[in-house]
This record gives structure tokens, sequence and C-alpha cells, in this order.
């Protein structure tokens, strides 16, 4: 008896993380006809003693503001590639870093003649503007990804398993043999590792959702074919002699 009231609770474990807890029947038990019939005429009876009484109105509402449930902000991942055309890479590389720091972020990669900088989501669009003022722009790529339900879905599936964990611990204070004792202390182990697998995965989308990513590869004026030199930012700088200036 006691090694199937184990199973039982085991099963009831182990339902999935994606799923809520089951919903229970609130109405009680069910009614017959006849009974059903008498809980309506008694409804009805009330409603119409309520209407023809001599109570005093509800007072009419007043123009006082009611309070509206807070929305949480939508969870959106902000990503910038650029390309950029200057005289020195070295200088521009410094001066990106230089940026990331200032808006309150901090440089994560450089490779060669591109780095790659995070900052504050509220500082993206300030430090994009502040990065294409280093030379002329031959590239722009930016997007912002709305990950809200996929933020949403992670957190309570990872709220489900903190749940059956501690369901799972509660059981294994129960059990008593040693059999069971082992099948719980397999399940505790399973449902940890997908906790801390799930945890990493929120841990990584909260970051990339904090802190924006501004990827940059810079190009040396030098490096550039004539006609691409004179297309950039306007045709006419061409004629000014633009293309050998940025060769110093």
């Amino acid at each position: 008896m006691q090694r199937a009231l184990i199973a039982l609770m085991l099963a009831a474990a182990m339902l999935p993380f994606g799923c809520g807890a089951a919903g229970y029947d609130m109405m009680g038990p069910a009614m017959t006809t006849s009974e059903a019939k008498a809980v309506d005429s008694e409804r009805y009876a009330a409603g119409a003693e309520g209407r023809n009484s001599d109570a005093p109105m509800a007072p009419p509402e007043t123009g006082e503001p009611k309070a509206t449930a807070s929305v949480e902000p939508r969870k959106v991942i902000y990503t910038a590639r650029l390309e950029i055309i200057v005289a020195d890479v070295e200088s521009a590389l410094a001066r990106t870093d230089e940026i990331a720091r200032k808006m309150g972020g901090y440089m994560q990669h450089v490779s060669g003649s591109g780095i790659t900088i995070r900052v504050p989501a509220d500082k993206f669009d300030s430090a994009v503007a502040e990065v294409t003022k280093l030379g002329p722009v031959a590239e722009r790529n930016i997007t912002a990804q709305d990950v809200t339900e996929q933020y949403t879905d992670l957190k309570v599936r990872l709220d489900n398993a903190r749940a059956t964990l501690k369901r799972l611990q509660a059981i294994l204070e129960k059990t008593t043999t040693v059999k069971d004792v082992l099948a719980v202390e397999q399940e505790l182990a399973r449902v940890r590792t997908e906790i801390e697998r799930m945890q990493g995965q929120m841990n990584l989308l909260s970051s990339r959702i904090a802190y924006a990513t501004i990827t940059v590869a810079f190009r040396r004026s030098s490096d550039v074919p004539q006609h691409i030199r004179v297309r950039l930012p306007f045709w006419w700088l061409g004629q000014l002699g633009l293309e050998t200036l940025m060769d110093f």
C-alpha cells in the first residue's frame, strides 16, 4: 500500500514543467435537475426582492481615476552591426571601447580590426550615434528582437520545475524503502539538472535584454577601393579630394 502511494505521489511530481498546476473543481458536487431548478428559483426571487425593495441605490461613480493593473514592459534584445571606414583603426578601436565605458557598458571582444561592445539597453541609440561619428558608415544593420513570450514561458517552466523539486523533496522525507528512495533521488537529480539548464538560459536571456550588443568592423580608408570612397557619404566629396585625405 505504501509503495503504491509513493508511486502515485512520484507520478504527480513528474508532471511536465510547462504545464501549470492542475485545476480544481470549485463548484462542489454536481446537483440534480430538480435541485438546480430550486436554486435558480431562489436566485430569481432574491433578485426580484432586491429590485423592488426601498434600499438605497449605489452612489454614482465619481470622476476619480481607477487603479489599473501595471503592464510589464516588453523584453527586447537590441543588436547593431556596423562597418565603418576610418584612417586609423587602432585609434577607432580605442575610441569605441571608451564610448562603451562612458555609456556604462564594457568591451566584450576585440579581434583584428573588429570590436564588440555591450551597453545598457537604454543607452543603445546614444552609443550607436557616437560610434557612427568615427567615420563614414559603409554598412549598418540594426535589429530589435522581441523575446517577451520566450522570457515568460521560460520563467513559468522554471517556477514549475522548482515547485516539482519541493514536492519530490517532501516525498523523499516520507519514503522508507531503498527502492523508492533511489527512484525519488534519481528524479530529484533530473529535475535539478533541468533547473540548472533553464536558469542558465534565463541568465543569458536577461543579460542580452539588459545590455545591447554593438559589433563594429573597421576598414582602413587606404584599403577601400576608390570608387567606394568617393561614394561615402556623398559622391561629390570625391571631387573635394576626400579620398586622398582619408589615406593619411
